[in-house]
């Protein structure tokens, strides 16, 4: 039963002498490895071995690698779906080498587990998006499987990759951006050639920022130790789920929702909306004074805009988004919204 069976261990010792896997031995490990739908840490540790030994892989190995390693740390946590330290901390040493990601299929791997998880440290989402700015910043490759990637140029895969990883649900605030997410992208648009123009990535980076400066809800998503507090609470017979219904059922009053205001907004850019699916405000947040730039969010964007250089394609973006939306800025600002336009 499981890798260390007889025949996958056959497998095993060819794969490690060869250095090589064909779609074949990985059928062999698939059946092996799945029979009762449940992966150890023997198990694991195993493919790793074997992934480290191989120079001529297959797609079908990465694919098997990131769902081994996804069912494993987020599938099979308690609670369902909580990546703790300790396997996240287990996983990085995993897929490391030297501090950095070793390949493709680990970035892939990182990915797949963000966004699986109900939640993951935060830094695990940060090495992820880290390795991306990397490989863009060095031309690499093999990390992000993008055989056209240039050195210092963001194009549409890029752009996909991080948008997967900025609205995973497994950070810790939502679907708002931190500081340093934010800053990674802000860093990353400095450092790209701003000669080539890219659509997809002047959309992500107004989401972004603009994200960050009007959309800081406050939101934190639940500790596992209150996930368990939960989970007690919806088995109790007389309240949980039940408790919860019948209370429900003797209110039932209903419920009104607007549209909000923000869906009239049309955008300063044409064809480049820079308000589309994965980034909506909730139309509670303008009456909460959340739709605004203060003086500590105008005071980040100074801090690095307020110099002879000219403003980016992307930066100019940003401050006609934020004029044409109408929203309360601090006065600071307005000297780098009126170079915008």
């Amino acid at each position: 039963m499981g890798i260390s069976a007889a025949e996958p261990h056959d497998v095993l010792s060819s794969i490690i002498k060869r250095k090589t896997v064909t779609l074949e031995e990985v059928l062999i490990l698939r059946r092996q490895v799945w029979p009762d739908g449940k992966l150890s840490k023997s198990e694991m540790e195993m493919l790793f071995r074997m992934h480290r030994a191989i120079e001529h892989g297959c797609a079908e190995w990465d694919d098997f690698l990131v769902e081994s390693l996804t069912a494993y740390l987020v599938d099979q946590a308690h609670p369902e779906g909580y990546v703790n330290e300790a396997d996240a901390g287990w996983f990085e040493q995993n897929i490391l080498h030297q501090g950095k990601v070793r390949g493709a299929a680990e970035l892939e791997a990182l990915v797949s587990i963000l966004e699986r998880a109900v939640h993951a440290p935060h830094r695990l989402e940060m090495l992820a998006l880290e390795t991306v700015r990397d490989a863009i910043a060095d031309g690499n490759k093999n990390i992000v499987s993008n055989l056209t990637l240039e050195k210092d140029v963001i194009s549409d895969p890029e752009v996909s990759l991080l948008r997967r990883l900025i609205y995973t649900n497994s950070g810790s605030r939502s679907d708002a951006i931190s500081l340093d997410e934010a800053t990674l992208i802000y860093d990353l648009n400095r450092g790209v050639d701003s000669r080539m123009k890219c659509p997809a990535w002047t959309i992500l980076f107004v989401n972004v920022i603009s994200n960050y400066l009007l959309d800081q809800n406050g939101y934190v998503t639940p500790t596992r130790d209150r996930l368990r507090e939960i989970d007690s609470w919806l088995n109790r017979p007389n309240s949980g789920v039940i408790g919860f219904a019948s209370a429900v059922s003797l209110r039932n009053l209903p419920e009104t929702r607007s549209a909000g205001e923000f869906a009239d907004i049309k955008s300063a850019f044409g064809n480049l909306s820079p308000l589309d699916d994965a980034y909506s405000l909730r139309d509670s947040e303008r009456s909460c004074g959340a739709a605004r730039v203060d003086s500590l969010e105008a005071r980040w964007l100074i801090d690095d805009l307020c110099r002879d250089e000219p403003l980016t394609l992307n930066e100019r973006a940003l401050f006609v988004f934020l004029k044409a939306g109408g929203y309360a800025v601090d006065p600071a600002l307005n000297t780098l919204i009126a170079r915008a336009q």
